[in-house]
């Protein structure tokens, strides 16, 4: 079954992804939303985020936070790594 992104659908790229797991490595590689895997505590989801999406709550941060308000706001990759 196809996932569609709705943040990538409002910006005309419509991603697709056809797995649940591909569409959550999108999520977090493209959006830097973190996204809790089976069996994966919060904090475990969090280190895991933090680790692979370094650039995350950064200048080049690509949340929808972010990408829509032009970094004028703290975005929830900052708050997780707590320099909001």
């Amino acid at each position: 079954m196809a996932n569609v992104c709705k943040i990538c659908t409002a910006t005309t790229l419509g991603k697709v992804s056809r797995t649940v797991e591909e569409h959550a490595r999108h999520l977090e590689s493209e959006h830097h939303i973190p996204v809790r895997r089976e069996n994966e505590t919060e904090a475990q989801c969090v280190e895991r985020f933090l680790l692979e999406q370094p650039e995350a709550g950064g200048p080049m941060c690509q949340c929808p936070t972010c990408t829509l308000l032009s970094h004028s706001t703290v975005c929830m990759p900052q708050a997780i790594r707590g320099l909001g």
